[in-house]
């Protein structure tokens, strides 16, 4: 592969990183500013999908950019000593857990912004 070409695929790499997890952090702030400004006060239903989706949604950005640097990294990156499977192989565990699970928070949240009942018993 002629080196422009590689070269602008690696910066394309590292630019949609860049800016998936500086999304992701904007959406981990929105929710804790949510959660921060309740002083106390007890969380209504929206509030706690709002945060669930934030959290969940940053969840997939972040899994998503580690996926990018994983393939960015090549064939060797899936030896054991290579510290980049480690990092991918965590972002998935994390990102399949069921309350930081994407999918579902960004399901839920539309539920709840349709006015239908959440469907699933952890929000």
């Amino acid at each position: 592969m002629p080196p422009e070409i590689e070269t602008y695929r690696d910066r394309k790499w590292r630019r949609e990183d860049a800016l998936k997890i500086d999304s992701a952090a904007s959406h981990v702030q929105r929710a804790t500013a949510l959660l921060d400004g309740l002083h106390g006060a007890a969380l209504t239903l929206q509030d706690r999908v709002r945060s669930r989706a934030h959290i969940g949604y940053a969840t997939g950005l972040a899994r998503e950019a580690v996926d990018l640097l994983f393939y960015a990294s090549g064939a060797s990156s899936i030896q054991s000593h290579v510290p980049m499977q480690r990092f991918q192989r965590d972002m998935q565990a994390l990102a399949n857990h069921a309350i930081m699970h994407s999918p579902t928070a960004v399901e839920l949240y539309g539920r709840v912004l349709c006015g239908l009942e959440p469907n699933t018993p952890l929000y």
